[in-house]
């Protein structure tokens, strides 16, 4: 039988720590969105520490 407990403090503790890597994720974005035309997609990637394939996706939008 699986036993869990549920924790107000834990769930509070969770959803900050997922709303923080939503914000630096959006935060990300908004920077290669910005940095688009001024340095190629390689060297942003290489700077944020992104695969490439990330930063062509966000450019892409």
């Amino acid at each position: 039988m699986l036993y869990t407990e549920w924790n107000l403090e834990d769930a509070c503790e969770i959803i900050r720590e997922e709303s923080l890597s939503r914000g630096r994720q959006e935060g990300i974005e908004q920077a290669v969105r910005v940095l688009k035309g001024v340095l190629p997609p390689e060297v942003i990637a290489e700077r944020f520490e992104l695969p490439l394939e990330d930063v062509l996706r966000i450019l892409a939008v």
